[in-house]
């Protein structure tokens, strides 16, 4: 499947159709619920604001083996597993998580952890990242961040691709690439 050719595709065509004023925030809202509903589709198990995984250290985060992924939203006020109204970087970070999702699938299959990029060729890729709207101070950052994790050249392609991604592509665009990539379940 040839990523940038199939995001292209999607995102003309469905800019012709985005709502404009107060209904393109209902429109973000619907295509982060089909987001979130695709996740589960494909097989993984999402869950908000778990008190076992939010500490207030980080916003989210998929574990392949698992097949879970966690969002730690930023309005909420406890960590009791309850869904609060989404933020922006909330529906960022569930892009994001999505995306680490469908690198799951791009190789061998869900939960098996032989994560790939999902834009294969390395200046494709380069291109991509180039082109996402992420400044060069926020590649630095998350370069040095995984770094500083002990994160391995790969895990760092993985994650500027997935940065990337939900910096640039529609949340319905990423459910349906989650869709082609992973199947349902």
């Amino acid at each position: 499947m040839n990523f940038k050719k199939f995001f292209a595709t999607v995102v003309a065509s469905a800019a012709v159709f985005a709502p404009v004023g107060v209904l393109a925030q209902d429109a973000k809202e619907r295509a982060h619920q089909q987001l979130w509903e695709a996740v589960q589709r494909v097989g993984v198990h999402a869950v908000t604001n778990s008190p076992n995984f939010c500490d207030g250290k980080h916003h989210g985060f998929y574990a392949p083996a698992e097949r879970l992924m966690v969002i730690c939203q930023d309005n909420a006020n406890a960590y009791d597993g309850r869904m609060v109204p989404w933020s922006d970087n909330d529906f960022d970070t569930l892009r994001h998580e999505a995306h680490h999702i469908v690198q799951d699938c791009s190789l061998g299959g869900l939960g098996d952890q032989r994560e790939t990029a999902f834009i294969g060729k390395d200046k494709e890729l380069l291109q991509f990242i180039q082109h996402s709207g992420l400044t060069k101070d926020q590649l630095n950052w998350i370069v040095d961040s995984y770094k500083k994790r002990g994160a391995n050249d790969h895990v760092i392609k993985l994650e500027l691709e997935a940065f990337a991604v939900a910096a640039s592509v529609k949340a319905d665009t990423i459910a349906e690439a989650l869709i082609a990539t992973c199947g349902v379940r």
